[in-house]
């Protein structure tokens, strides 16, 4: 993954993990493995989100 200035690597890797899942939401429905990862990621998303909704 390439370094960016806002992101840092952990931040990189869940928004990487949350395109997959949104991938595999497409292909193949939502299943309850996909319901459990959602759950499993939403407060990491949460969190990104109120870090850089103060920079917009």
């Amino acid at each position: 993954m390439k370094n960016t200035l806002l992101l840092n690597k952990d931040e990189q890797i869940t928004l990487f993990l949350l395109a997959t899942l949104n991938n595999d939401i497409l292909v193949n429905g939502m299943t309850a493995d996909n319901m459990q990862t959602l759950k499993d990621l939403q407060s990491e998303l949460l969190c990104i989100v109120q870090k850089y909704a103060t920079v917009i």
